[in-house]
């Protein structure tokens, strides 16, 4: 029974560190005990929380003892790893290094530490797409990991192509199409060239049109009948089928830390010195796993690779031993990577400040008052019910303000006069 445990656990830890990076300090401790929590509870200091954290994937891993318990999840009831409790290892070992990775600016000497301890942990870290993280949504047909109800659908999937509110942005359209001299082969399969809904809900695409992302922050309106931007490509025809052309589809796994990730940490490890290897062939390693994916022909992903503009040019980051260049191309390729996991992309831009975002949006005004112009927002709000219930308990600097880093976010990304503050990751 001890093994379901501890895969709870790792779970707990892994939506814990989300709330977190997304929020800052949280109420965890009176929790993670397993006591009942008063109704008004203390907030917990963000670092503290990952203390936490890094201590239970410790716990767990150390403890767990695979194919010894009598009781097993199955895959009704684990709708990660279908009760494979050596995947839920890995996949404990590889969220470690992620968060070993997080504060490596903040605090090196413990992330050195914990990404070594990862690393050397039984079952170490992930070893291929089998090891993905991913939730099916229930929307799906049996066969495919769901449980064929009438709703759930891919929620990236809902937003992007039914609600129509959630577009391609500019900087993902810039960066398919400007990183390599050889346009992304991902931006084809992930993306509808835009389109009028109407042709959309027949599976027509109009392909006399480039594809276009909207400048984040730009207030140009996402009008839901537009055929201006971008949207992810689904078959409505075909709802409960997986198509490799429309990667979209409402049956759709979503990916929440997966084996490209990985190469780009590993990659990143070598580069701060915590492990012996070739920063390059990580990098490399990367990209072939996000485009190996999306099931993307060899042959393109090495001709995107070859073409890229910063291995071709006379500045080349990873021959020049250039960190600070080698670490922007390592988390620009990993953004588009993680794709479309906001929450992950967001936190790396924070953690990094790369890759270059546009700055459009802090320079025409931001729309809430507690992001000074010029500034990029750092974390969420806490929800109106914490502030009507809680209040006494937030603590003062996080209360109104999503400017407030996070403790791993070590410096802010423009200076008070919003121009771009030149990166230093290697203090």
């Amino acid at each position: 029974m001890y093994n379901a445990y501890y895969i709870s656990r790792i779970y707990m830890a892994f939506l814990t560190v989300q709330m977190v990076d997304t929020y800052g300090p949280i109420p965890f401790s009176e929790y993670v005990r397993g006591w009942e929590a008063p109704e008004k509870v203390h907030y917990d200091d963000a670092e503290k929380v990952y203390d936490m954290c890094f201590r239970i994937l410790a716990q767990a891993v150390e403890n767990m003892r695979p194919e010894e318990c009598e009781f097993k999840f199955t895959k009704t009831e684990d709708f990660v790893y279908g009760g494979d409790e050596r995947a839920w290892m890995r996949f404990a070992n590889t969220l470690r290094l992620r968060m070993a990775m997080r504060i490596s600016v903040a605090n090196p000497e413990r992330a050195k530490r914990e990404a070594l301890a990862a690393l050397s942990a039984p079952e170490g870290v992930m070893k291929g797409q089998e090891d993905n993280m991913v939730t099916i949504p229930d929307y799906a047909p049996v066969a495919l990991g769901g449980i064929d109800s009438g709703g759930d659908e891919n929620i990236f999937a809902l937003c992007s192509t039914n609600y129509r509110d959630c577009v391609m942005s500019k900087d993902i359209e810039l960066a398919y199409k400007g990183l390599a001299d050889f346009e992304d082969p991902r931006m084809e399969i992930l993306w509808y060239r835009p389109t009028p809904y109407a042709s959309l809900e027949n599976n027509i695409e109009d392909t006399s049109k480039d594809f276009n992302g909207c400048v984040i922050g730009s207030r140009d309106i996402i009008h839901k009948e537009s055929s201006k931007h971008s949207v992810l490509r689904c078959n409505q025809t075909a709802p409960k089928v997986l198509e490799d052309m429309n990667w979209f589809g409402f049956s759709r796994e979503s990916v929440w830390l997966g084996y490209a990730e990985c190469q780009f940490l590993l990659a990143e490890a070598v580069l701060r010195g915590w492990i012996e290897g070739d920063v390059l062939e990580y990098f490399k390693s990367g990209i072939k796993a996000s485009m190996d994916y999306y099931k993307i022909l060899p042959q393109k992903t090495n001709v995107y690779i070859m073409m890229l503009h910063c291995l071709q040019d006379e500045d080349n980051p990873f021959e020049k031993n250039d960190r600070e260049g080698m670490l922007e191309q390592i988390i620009t390729q990993k953004w588009l990577a993680v794709f479309p996991n906001g929450n992950e992309a967001w936190a790396e831009f924070r953690r990094t400040d790369y890759p270059r975002l546009m700055d459009f949006q802090t320079k025409s005004g931001n729309y809430s008052s507690d992001v000074p112009q010029g500034k990029f927002i750092k974390r969420i709000r806490y929800s109106n019910s914490e502030f009507e219930h809680n209040f006494d308990n937030i603590p003062v600097k996080y209360r109104d303000s999503q400017a407030q880093r996070i403790f791993w976010d070590v410096s802010d990304t423009n200076n008070d006069q919003g121009e771009r503050v030149k990166p230093n990751n290697f203090r």
